[in-house]
């Protein structure tokens, strides 16, 4: 993706303040061998992660951001509505894992990834042909419906559970990953290329339990691109997730995650397990839960020429991530205005609403999935204390062959607030962040492809991280339209720019 994706939320089911959470994404995990899976889930519910972010995606056998993957995996899609179950076996049996050792961890599913339409990163697959054509022409739809119909009414090998039923464990699927990603002004697509994602959703609605959710997976990519709050898919009632500017005019009707958090620890020479715990306990005393970009299994003997050559600065070893459950077991304490149904505990409450409410202002959605992509300049809105300002871009490719599949995510850019670059292949860069002195551009691809700045492509994207000691007020967060800001417990605040 050419952006970072943060989904916010579910309507309250009622005003109760409920507990925040954290996560992780891993791109790689059903390639792994299965000891290692049950391994890195066990660690991960231990140190209290609530949720998951994986993919409908191909594996080949290698090593792939210093892990190994051990099997090989065709695209799901490797011709026009011809679908590779063996793929959607490998994912389930992963979710029969989490399932088993994961004490209530949920998953999120990203069924397809936008880049490859547009053939950015150099990704292509079966739909690649149709380019722009995509959104606005009957017959890729249609194509597409299809695919994502199979996916969600495919029977499980392993858990048995039709994954349009499979609550207990899916929390929500994407649209899609970044649809819109390579266009430029949204605001000037044709009317069918802005009702694509709420035929999508409502297509997917029809089929889907009302306890999974909905997410857009981030319209458009970058935030420049202008798709992120298309009106038709704001007023959209099947559509439960949906990034949204004017969020804050709903306070206390919607939650907010960030998706995808990256901190640029190896470009930066940064003190990961200090910077980690700084970044995490901001957003838990803020009471905004957070899925790490993207903590990964300590690193294969025979992968670290893998691991090193790896430009995606983003990925943590467990080993050097410091106190993760402090971080984790933080979120789950943190009071929070966003009831996901996720116990402190946890599992699930059971107490989240799971269908949109009419919030009165053309918008009737639960979750607001939060496209972060390339943000403009702060003009002057940088919040005293620490700031992280989101942005960046993640895609996924069906394939992946050392790190032949590209995956951004936010990046928390430690020290000083940075500008510019593109990401690929799981690599996000470092954003337009709140100015701070010293502040640096820089861009990253993953997989060893080098560094690239295109401006044009609407790569510009991730966060800053900017660790500024000036006090602010000690209030528990609460959310400013500039970008969201939030007063925060420990004198600084944390700031959430669109």
């Amino acid at each position: 993706m050419l952006f970072t994706s943060l989904l916010a939320s579910l309507v309250l089911a009622s005003g109760a303040a409920a507990n925040s959470w954290g996560g992780n994404n891993l791109l790689m995990l059903q390639g792994m061998e299965e000891s290692a899976q049950i391994d890195f889930i066990k660690r991960q519910a231990a140190d209290g992660s609530k949720v998951l972010r994986l993919w409908v995606r191909g594996y080949k056998k290698g090593c792939e951001k210093g892990t190994n993957i051990a099997i090989d995996a065709p695209d799901f899609e490797t011709e026009l509505g011809k679908y590779n179950d063996e793929t959607l076996d490998v994912l389930d049996r992963t979710l029969g894992l989490i399932q088993e050792h994961g004490q209530g961890m949920k998953v999120i599913i990203s069924p397809h990834n936008a880049n490859a339409i547009y053939g950015l990163w150099s990704l292509t697959d079966v739909y690649t042909k149709f380019g722009p054509r995509f959104y606005n022409q009957d017959e890729p739809q249609k194509i597409y419906d299809s695919r994502l119909q199979h996916i969600l009414e495919y029977k499980g090998k392993h858990t048995g559970k039709a994954w349009k039923d499979f609550s207990e464990v899916i929390l929500a699927f994407d649209l899609q990953n970044e649809p819109f990603v390579g266009a430029k002004d949204c605001p000037n697509l044709g009317q069918a290329d802005k009702q694509w994602a709420c035929k999508r959703a409502t297509n997917m609605r029809k089929i889907l339990s009302p306890d999974i959710k909905i997410a857009t997976g981030g319209l458009g990519g970058a935030i420049d691109n202008k798709c992120t709050f298309m009106a038709e898919a704001m007023s959209c009632d099947a559509i439960d997730a949906i990034s949204a500017a004017d969020w804050n005019e709903q306070k206390g009707s919607k939650l907010m995650y960030v998706e995808e958090l990256g901190i640029e620890w190896r470009k930066k020479g940064w003190d990961i397990a200090k910077t980690f715990s700084d970044v995490t306990s901001t957003l838990n005393s803020a009471g905004v839960p957070w899925m790490s970009w993207m903590l990964i299994p300590d690193v294969a003997g025979n992968c670290k020429d893998n691991y090193n050559s790896d430009t995606d600065y983003n990925i943590i070893p467990l080993d050097k991530a410091g106190d993760i459950a402090k971080a984790m077991s933080g979120a789950a304490a943190a009071k929070s205005d966003q009831d996901w149904g996720l116990s402190a505990g946890g599992g699930s409450s059971g107490s989240s609403s799971t269908r949109p409410l009419n919030q009165g202002n053309g918008t009737s959605s639960d979750v607001m999935s939060h496209t972060n992509g390339t943000s403009s300049s702060d003009n002057g809105t940088t919040t005293a204390g620490g700031s992280l300002s989101t942005g960046g871009s993640s895609s996924t490719g069906e394939t992946a062959s050392n790190g032949g599949s590209s995956s951004g995510e936010t990046s928390a850019s430690g020290e000083t607030s940075s500008a510019g670059g593109t990401s690929s292949e799981g690599t996000e860069t470092s954003s337009q962040g709140a100015t701070s002195p010293g502040s640096s551009t820089g861009g990253s691809t993953e997989g060893g492809k080098g560094n690239s700045q295109d401006d044009s492509g609407g790569a510009k994207m991730g966060a800053s991280w900017s660790k500024d000691d000036a006090s602010s007020s000690k209030e528990k967060g609460s959310w400013s339209k500039d970008g969201a800001s939030a007063s925060k417990s420990d004198g600084k605040s944390c700031r959430l720019r669109w």
